[in-house]
Formats: C-alpha cells, sequence, structure tokens
C-alpha cells in the first residue's frame, strides 16, 4: 500500500506559496509516495520547465488545476495543457478533449446544489473527503462514494496540512497504476480536518 494525497496547492496558487521542492520533501516525510498539484485557475506544469527534472523517481506527481466555475469548483487532473473554459459543463468537455480526469472536489462547498445530479453524473472521480471541508461537508460528500471512484485531499495550502487527508492505493508504479486503482475502487483513505475551514 502507498499513500496518495489528491489535493495540494503551491505556489502558483494565489493563495498558497508552498514550493515545489519543500511540497515533496515534506510529502515523503509524512509517507506520501506522490500527491497531485492543483493550483487554483492555472496549470502549474508549465510553470516548471526544466524544474520537472528535479523531482525524484520514486516520487509521483499529477499535474491538474483547481477550476472556478459557474456551478463550484472542479478539478482537471493529469490533461495535456491548461483547460480554458470556466462553464461546468463545458470544462467536463474540455478536460475529456485534454485526456484528462475530471474531479468534483468538496461538493457541498461553495457548489450549486441544484445542479448536483449533473455535476456527479458528468465527472470522472468524486473527492470524498476535503481537510478543509466541514463535518457536514464532508459527510455529505461520503454520501456519493458508491457513484464514481473516489479520492480524498489535504486541500494544503499551508506546509503543515500536506498529507492530513490521504488515499491508500495498491503498490502503483507509475502514474498509470495510480489511476487504475482509483478507478478499481481499491484505496482505502485515512483523513483528519485541518483547522482552516473555508
Amino acid at each position: 500500500m502507498k499513500w496518495f494525497d489528491f489535493h495540494v496547492h503551491s505556489k502558483y496558487s494565489y493563495d498558497s506559496i508552498m514550493s515545489i521542492d519543500k511540497i515533496i520533501k515534506i510529502g515523503r516525510k509524512r509517507g506520501l509516495s506522490g500527491l497531485a498539484i492543483v493550483d487554483h485557475d492555472v496549470f502549474s506544469r508549465d510553470k516548471l520547465k526544466g524544474d520537472l527534472k528535479s523531482i525524484p523517481e520514486d516520487f509521483f506527481i499529477l499535474f491538474g488545476m483547481e477550476i472556478k466555475t459557474d456551478w463550484g469548483d472542479l478539478i482537471a487532473l493529469n490533461t495535456t495543457d491548461e483547460v480554458k473554459s470556466r462553464a461546468f459543463m463545458e470544462c467536463i468537455d474540455e478536460i475529456k478533449e485534454k485526456d484528462g480526469i475530471s474531479i468534483l472536489v468538496h461538493p457541498y462547498r461553495k457548489h450549486k446544489l441544484e445542479h448536483m445530479n449533473e455535476m456527479v453524473d458528468s465527472v470522472d472521480w468524486i473527492e470524498v473527503w476535503n481537510a478543509r471541508s466541514t463535518q457536514k461537508q464532508n459527510n455529505l460528500a461520503l454520501s456519493l462514494k458508491g457513484k464514481k471512484p473516489y479520492v480524498v485531499g489535504s486541500d494544503a495550502h499551508l506546509y503543515r496540512e500536506i498529507g492530513i487527508c490521504k488515499l491508500g492505493l495498491p503498490d502503483f508504479q507509475n502514474i498509470d497504476d495510480i489511476i487504475r486503482g482509483v478507478e478499481e475502487k481499491k484505496g482505502q483513505f485515512e483523513m483528519k480536518e485541518s483547522p482552516h475551514n473555508v
């Protein structure tokens, strides 16, 4: 079993100052074998350029972006490049075109609940626990666990939050193994609440 945090923000988000190098260092210290960097409305991989070579071979990073749409936040994960759309359903289409994975994140926080069924039906995965959400919001999200493949995330904006929520997956050797483990619903999760509920 290896552990992965599917929701981390770096200095390329407007509300975080965390460097990629230190995120990796702290993640490894806390028992993670990988994490997802999903900065707000920016595809951070395009910013890193040569720095990607400094990522250790035995630590896996999935790059994506957290998009503020008209219906609420959505993660575009592992896309070929930046997603430009900001309308929820258009984002879903664009993520598919870019060979990415769409994730409904913290679904009961700042989302238009009248569109919840459409959102759940259209995404690939659902984040069923977010450390920055309230217990009530997370319990509602957990009720969606049986509908789609699921992930959990710390929603870390500060170093002390990295890995506070993590998903355990069968011993993965590459990014494809991680995605396959989630798709096959083989994950088990450990989750805590961050003191930084939003």
